[in-house]
Parts: structure tokens; C-alpha cells; sequence
């Protein structure tokens, strides 16, 4: 699996959401370079994703015993789910993520084996 590049994140929410409208038009028009723009969008809405993540874990009661954990299986979701977004059609990144991103956290809070 490919990792997402770094990227600054000192970015408001607006220039954040408006630079991945951005890439995701870039992806959507160019199919060569898909893959590399979706993983920088990806690497923008990351903080946020993990976010959500977490937020939705603490819902389990032994929440604090995972995070690390958590935290690795949360990012190969998400990275997953990014790339198999149809950029043409998102609107949202995060909003297009959200259900793989609550599957993966109820799969993972129930013990289910989560190897990717």
C-alpha cells in the first residue's frame, strides 16, 4: 500500500477543503496521475480522518487499550478507501470516507480480524 506524502497541515478548514476540491478535480481529469493526487489529498484530511477515528472508537470500552493500533489500521483504511473513490463524483473527502472509515472502527471494536 502506498503511503500518503507529507503535507503541511497548518492549513484552515476552508484552504484544506478547497485544496482537496482541487486535487480531486486534478485526479478527476487526469488519470495518469490519479493515484499521486488522490494520496496528497489523502495526506491533507488526514488529521481529520484520525479524528473521526478516534471519536468513534471511544465508544468501546476498552478504547484506550488499542490506539496505537487503532491508529495504524485506521490509516490503511482510510489510505484504501481514498484511492478507490471516484474523484469525478466526490464532493467531500472526508464525507466519501466516512462509512468505509465507521466499518473499519466497528470491525476493529468488536475483535474482528482487522489484517489488512
Amino acid at each position: 500500500m502506498a503511503a500518503a506524502p507529507n503535507m503541511p497541515t497548518s492549513l484552515t478548514q476552508a484552504d484544506r477543503r478547497a485544496k482537496t476540491r482541487e486535487l480531486l478535480a486534478a485526479a478527476a481529469s487526469r488519470p495518469e496521475e490519479r493515484q499521486a493526487l488522490l494520496l496528497r489529498a489523502a495526506a491533507l484530511n488526514i488529521d481529520a480522518a484520525l479524528a473521526i477515528v478516534s471519536s468513534l472508537y471511544l465508544r468501546y470500552p476498552h478504547a484506550a487499550d488499542d490506539e496505537e493500533r487503532l491508529a495504524a489500521f485506521a490509516q490503511e483504511v482510510y489510505l484504501r478507501a481514498v484511492l478507490v473513490i471516484d474523484p469525478s463524483s466526490a464532493t467531500d473527502l472526508l464525507s466519501d470516507v466516512l462509512p468505509a472509515l465507521r466499518a473499519g472502527v466497528v470491525a476493529f471494536g468488536r475483535g474482528e480480524d482487522t489484517s489488512p
